[in-house]
């Protein structure tokens, strides 16, 4: 018999997309699911709607808290989840039927403890009807297993994604472990954590999960001091990095760059903040130009160059190509 999937999802003002997630999930061809619905304090009718589902499916658990932030929501999911394996959906994406099946049948048959696609299926908000999802079976996926070194040079590099959807994790992962609470970017705080708990993860090139890109989301919103946690997040995740393993140095100062120089092209010309983030960029830029992986991306080497011009001809010459995360 298939092992029980948990299916976490936070919730949060989300009542004009909760439906499609939701429904989503619950189309799902792998049946054998735990789907766990994070009311995480929302005040529209999110909450009713979480509701609804648990009265129509008897696989859907309802958690309502008090509002503390999507790594408090997700973690609330994984104190009370069953499953032997744990997926993150957010609350305004949605995923192919076959997206648990997929994911599931390949970690089985490549026996690792992470699989995952490489990257979502990118739409802006209100371009839901454009997605087209992949279709075919696993016979006919192209899998690709790698060592957990090469994955994480893999999303230092932004050739795959960060964040905690996208994947199906072992139960054994969380054993010991939650989702840094309360801040900004807990995505890039922790998820490379995770992975270096194992030792290889299966990704598979199938366009599997939507993932909606929002004009107010955390990484295009204007600038406040929650933001400013990211010249922790950036210490921390390169000491890491090249602690786990040093020729992962030059792939590691090319996040940090990435993630600080976009937050420093939000921060006004006049705010102290700027020094303070415009010298932590000091210590990666040049390692960004010394580079010479294939892996490198074009947005990087060009935001190095243009780092080292004055920060009001920087404003105007980036202004339609803000995020670099």
């Amino acid at each position: 018999m298939d092992e029980l999937v948990s299916v976490i999802i936070p919730v949060y003002n989300v009542e004009k997309y909760l439906d499609a997630c939701v429904e989503s999930v619950l189309r799902q061809t792998y049946k054998n699911l735990e789907i766990i619905l994070v009311d995480d304090g929302s005040t529209d009718n999110s909450g009713k709607i979480c509701d609804k589902y648990k009265l129509i499916d008897n696989r859907v658990k309802v958690i309502h808290k008090e509002n503390g932030g999507l790594s408090s929501a997700r973690n609330a999911g994984l104190d009370i989840c069953k499953g032997e394996f744990i997926s993150f959906i957010d609350s305004d994406d949605f995923v192919s039927d076959k997206f648990i099946e997929l994911l599931y049948r390949t970690a089985k048959k490549e026996n690792v403890l992470i699989s995952a696609v490489r990257k979502g299926v990118d739409f802006w908000d209100g371009d839901d009807n454009t997605v087209s999802f992949y279709h075919e079976n696993i016979d006919e996926l192209n899998i690709e297993t790698v060592s957990i070194r090469k994955a994480l040079e893999l999303m230092m590099y932004m050739k795959v994604t960060t964040g905690y959807p996208w994947r199906l994790y072992n139960k054994l992962l969380f054993k010991n472990f939650r989702l840094p609470d309360g801040i900004y970017y807990e995505d890039l705080a922790s998820t490379y954590k995770v992975m270096m708990q194992t030792d290889k993860i299966a990704y598979i090139d199938a366009g599997i999960y939507a993932y909606r890109k929002r004009a107010n989301s955390i990484i295009r919103e204007s600038f406040s001091m929650k933001k400013m946690v990211i010249v922790d997040i950036t210490r921390e995740l390169f000491e890491n990095i090249t602690d786990y393993d040093e020729s992962l140095k030059y792939a590691a100062a090319n996040r940090c760059f990435s993630a600080l120089f976009n937050v420093y092209l939000q921060i006004p010309l006049n705010n102290k903040n700027s020094l303070i983030v415009w010298n932590e960029i000091k210590k990666y830029r040049q390692m960004v130009i010394q580079d010479r992986s294939k892996l490198i991306r074009k947005k990087n080497k060009y935001g190095v160059y243009a780092s080292y011009l004055p920060k009001c001809i920087l404003f105007s010459l980036v202004k339609v190509s803000r995020c670099f995360l």
